[in-house]
């Protein structure tokens, strides 16, 4: 779920070739993308696999992938839906690969309510943009544990709403 694509000019796109799997739940934010991709002068050695992400995106012939990077996308899915995605990824995922997320979460404090609340709005929003089917938050951690992924890093932002944690697959 990488949005409207600016995460792809953070990429050095320069250096990079090969191939990209751009996954996204929405064809409208895909599309949005497309159009910012077409500005970026991208480089002719890289290509670009604009995918809708859904529970059925991966199979068995999919290429194995040394790295995966998933901003504000795992949040999206209903919790059945992403247990059956994150088997997916974890599949295609090198052993020894990385996998950074970055996404919503509620921390445990006073301000609990104040934060669910915010967050159901940004629901909200998404289910009318871009027909989000979730209504909470999924237990992301719960899945990066019970598959024995190893943390890396974490790092916390927007006044502890954001999370981004960078694991490897054992």
């Amino acid at each position: 779920g990488v949005g409207r694509g600016r995460l792809l000019k953070e990429l050095p796109l320069e250096r990079l070739e090969g191939e990209i799997a751009y996954l996204e739940p929405s064809p409208k934010m895909i599309l949005l993308a497309q159009q910012y991709w077409e500005t970026l002068s991208p480089n002719p050695g890289l290509k670009i696999e604009w995918v809708v992400a859904s529970d059925t995106f991966l199979d068995e012939n999919t290429i194995p992938f040394d790295a995966i990077i998933s901003p504000f996308v795992l949040d999206l899915f209903k919790q059945e839906q992403l247990e059956v995605i994150f088997e997916r990824l974890h599949q295609i995922l090198r052993p020894g690969g990385h996998w950074l997320y970055s996404d919503f979460f509620i921390k445990r404090d006073s301000f609990r309510l104040f934060r669910r609340a915010l967050i159901l709005l940004m629901y909200l929003f998404f289910k009318a943009m871009c027909g989000v089917e979730a209504w909470k938050l999924p237990t992301i951690h719960k899945l990066f544990q019970e598959y024995e992924y190893q943390l890396i890093r974490r790092e916390v932002f927007a006044a502890s709403m954001i999370e981004s944690v960078v694991c490897q697959k054992s």
